[in-house]
């Protein structure tokens, strides 16, 4: 068992490699975001020839001391708060605005557009609670549209492409009104009012323009196999 204390306002902690300094804020984040940031399978965080763990985090909100505790056992997570079990997790996320930076993050600069994707739709999950749904409803039928391409299968193509542009126009403009949000907010913080922004290169313009887009690249798609165009290959990039 291990008791950390922190004070107000910023914390640094710093200690030889191997020491438990991720692990402090691994379970931070396991409590308010129910999820690690190192693994998807919470079993590689128990120790060898255990089946259990847990975590008890006290913070205090308007002057009042509040405690959740998090807790593994036999694959299973049960959180509660203040006694109580939290029963919807994804609300429970939304709760915390919380952001988290590693070193593996400078790819969000250097690494490819799947990186900046992925970053920017995390962002906006936290302040967007039907963001998730409309991610996972693209992806869901960009998945059933790429089945039907693997089998050469193009009676029901259109189906799928009006679902795509249908989710498609919705997560694009979330994601240029966030974008506006950051650039605005870096603006606010730059000391030197340096001119950085980030801006987003999208293949979408319409869902009219969309379903044009796929229509005239379905013989190209049916050959490979899968859906070559897409807001799921769109870029975000930063300008200096």
């Amino acid at each position: 068992m291990r008791h950390v204390q922190f004070s107000k306002g910023l914390n640094l902690v710093h200690g030889r490699n191997g020491k438990g300094k991720t692990t402090i804020i691994e379970g931070i984040y396991l409590c308010l975001k129910t999820k690690s940031f190192r693994t998807i399978d919470e079993n590689n965080i128990l120790k060898k020839g255990e089946s259990f763990f847990s975590i008890d985090l006290t913070y205090v909100e308007n002057n009042e001391e509040n405690n959740i505790i998090f807790s593994y056992f036999n694959d299973q997570k049960i959180i509660t708060e203040n006694e109580k079990n939290v029963k919807n997790f994804a609300r429970f996320r939304n709760r915390w605005n919380i952001e988290l930076f590693l070193p593996e993050d400078i790819n969000i600069i250097s690494g490819p557009p799947i990186v900046r994707r992925r970053f920017l739709d995390e962002f906006i999950k936290e302040v967007e609670p039907a963001y998730p749904f409309l991610i996972s409803e693209y992806e869901r039928s960009l998945k059933a549209r790429n089945k039907l391409l693997k089998r050469g299968d193009k009676s029901s193509l259109y189906v799928w492409d009006r679902l795509l542009a249908k989710y498609a126009e919705s997560i694009v403009k979330k994601r240029m009104s966030y974008i506006n949000v950051l650039n605005n907010r870096i603006k606010e913080l730059s000391p030197y009012r340096l001119d950085v922004s980030i801006d987003i290169d999208t293949v979408f313009r319409s869902r009219e323009a969309f379903l044009k887009m796929l229509n005239d690249r379905q013989s190209l798609d049916l050959k490979y196999g899968y859906t070559s165009a897409g807001i799921h290959r769109d870029n975000i990039f930063f300008k200096l």
